[in-house]
């Protein structure tokens, strides 16, 4: 259960940033590098959602997550980071490599959680 372990973490980035949002339905973006069938990957995505019910968010209550998968193509995942963008999410989180794309695409969203995890996937330290 490792990859349930960053995902826990995710939510401690999150949870004082959309705490802020309390009156209305919280907003997280998550970009994934990866596809929706990897198991690792689901579960990063039900930790996530588990961590932020702990803290009383609910997903359908006053909670939204939305979740874009690339599959690893790039273009795929340029237009899956403007569209989150567009949603203007209290976070952005962002399970995709460091150089894969522009940090001016996110200046928008402030603040984005990067996740270590992508770095290795595509040979990063």
């Amino acid at each position: 259960m490792a990859a349930a372990c960053a995902p826990a973490r995710w939510s401690g980035y999150v949870l004082p940033i959309i705490t802020r949002a309390q009156e209305r339905v919280g907003r997280v973006a998550v970009l994934m590098y990866t596809t929706s069938d990897e198991p690792e990957s689901q579960a990063r995505i039900t930790a996530l959602a588990q961590g932020l019910q702990e803290a009383g968010w609910s997903v359908g209550r006053n909670l939204r997550i939305d979740v874009r998968w690339s599959g690893g193509d790039f273009a795929r995942l340029r237009k899956d980071a403007e569209e989150l963008v567009g949603l203007a999410p209290d976070v952005l989180i962002g399970g995709i490599p460091q150089p894969a794309l522009p940090p001016s695409l996110f200046e928008r969203v402030a603040p984005k959680v990067a996740t270590p995890a992508a770095r290795k996937r595509v040979g990063h330290p």
